[in-house]
């Protein structure tokens, strides 16, 4: 049989070993080709040749652990008819049934079943569809409500009564609570998302309680907001500079004193590094020149006009208005006026965490995200003095079985998925054994909140 041909890259990440490995290619580049590729090649080279059930190959869906599965078979089939008395690798074909070639989800489901006494779970559990949580979910989110709004008209002077009015007033209405249950579930299901969700929810209250301006200006997601805008603005004036290159070189030259205004002004931009700076300049130094009349070719002048509106309207203005249109004092003071509301809403979501858990439990059921988060609490001991998790006993055993870990569609992984996987990883061994790949264009769809 004639063998596949490798590109110079592909080749790369086949061949490499004692490293994680990210790789990162758009659809159709034959990413999941390789990562079967890189298989074969473990389970039948000569050195150091490793079992296929030694493996832990997990995918976004059970179709697609299927077809892994299937390709694998082919695969190693078409290695035999090459290397007919081959005993090896006839083995791994008997083996290949064993494999943990599987979803997140089967593997969470897995462990849960495994060690169910360890975290003190009902072993006759079930898990619930879709449809079934979302009803289930409403159902237990109007009792909340009701509770919550109950409680405030009995106890209205109480704080956390207090919060939840806020919460109500400012997101309510008339009598229409949709709009407040919206919020609460989304609120839960990012929540949910995080390895720790109770932990999440903290972060979350706390980014709207600051004492005053002095201390908003050190809030990490503040620099962090600095830092993109920065970066935006560099990269709009790198726009601005090819655009007038192309006006001196294609024309229309008329065009060059409006683009050259621009560079100006992206420049003097570009000089800030502070949130007051960019507020300052964009919000009252920030003017769009005219273009000046021209008679060149249409298809020039429209061309200039399109390249000039991606960085100047759909670029800096954007950034203006969505980001730096209020001084750090304005934003200070909004963030105040809705930290009540916000003391609220993460109150409700935590009582609609604790009481969707108490009828999931009466009902002997639970959902994908309860798998991971009890799959976590069995692979995961602790936290270590620099917050970096320790693996469980559980963790260990499962670790000493793979000798290495394949990810596909790793951009559809969210946080606990990532943590989980890591968790059983030679990770904190100081090895490293995953080899994932995907598509970064891809993480556009955030399935699961990924």
């Amino acid at each position: 049989m004639g063998e596949m041909k490798w590109t110079k890259d592909q080749q790369k990440v086949i061949d490499l070993r004692d490293s994680n490995i990210l790789v990162s290619a758009a659809a159709g580049s034959g990413k999941t080709a390789v990562l079967v590729e890189r298989i074969i090649q473990e389970v039948t080279q000569d050195e150091h040749p490793i079992d296929i059930d030694r493996l832990l190959v997990v995918t976004f869906t059970k179709a697609a652990a299927a077809e892994m599965r299937q390709r694998v078979g082919r695969a190693m089939e078409n290695a035999l008819t090459d290397r007919p008395g081959d005993k090896r690798l006839q083995r791994q074909l008997s083996l290949l049934h064993n494999a943990q070639i599987t979803t997140i989800d089967s593997f969470c489901q897995n462990i849960i079943r495994n060690y169910f006494h360890v975290i003190d779970l009902d072993p006759v559990f079930r898990v619930a569809d879709d449809t079934e949580i979302k009803i289930m979910k409403q159902e237990v989110l109007e009792d909340v409500l009701e509770e919550c709004y109950e409680r405030a008209a009995n106890a209205p002077e109480e704080q956390e009564n207090i919060d939840y009015i806020a919460m109500a007033d400012m997101l309510s209405t008339g009598r229409d609570d949709s709009a407040v249950e919206a919020l609460v579930l989304s609120m839960y299901d990012m929540a949910q998302s995080a390895p720790w969700p109770s932990d999440w929810l903290d972060r979350a209250e706390r980014l709207y309680l600051y004492e005053n301006v002095d201390s908003l200006k050190a809030a990490p997601w503040l620099h962090e907001m600095e830092q993109f805008a920065g970066d935006m603005i560099r990269g709009y004036l790198a726009q601005a500079r090819r655009t007038l290159r192309v006006c001196e070189t294609e024309g229309p030259v008329e065009y060059s004193s409006a683009i050259r205004s621009d560079i100006e002004q992206l420049e003097a931009y570009a000089q800030e590094t502070t949130f007051e700076g960019y507020a300052d300049k964009l919000c009252n130094y920030l003017n769009k020149a005219r273009l000046a009349s021209s008679k060149a070719d249409k298809e020039l002048r429209e061309n200039i006009q399109g390249m000039r509106k991606s960085y100047m309207d759909n670029g800096i203005m954007q950034l203006r208005d969505k980001y730096f249109g209020q001084t750090l004092e304005e934003l200070w003071e909004q963030l105040h006026h809705m930290a009540p509301a916000m003391r609220g809403l993460v109150q409700t979501t935590r009582r609609f965490t604790q009481a969707f858990a108490a009828r999931k439990r009466d009902d002997g059921v639970l959902d994908f995200d309860d798998m991971e988060h009890f799959a976590l609490e069995l692979l995961i001991d602790h936290y270590d003095e620099e917050g970096n998790p320790v693996p469980s006993k559980i963790a260990r055993e499962k670790s000493d079985g793979y000798e290495e870990i394949y990810i596909d569609e790793y951009q559809d992984s969210n946080y606990i998925q990532d943590a989980i996987l890591r968790s059983v990883s030679k990770e904190s061994e100081g090895g490293h054994n995953m080899f994932m790949v995907g598509d970064v264009k891809q993480s556009i769809y955030s399935f699961r909140l990924a």
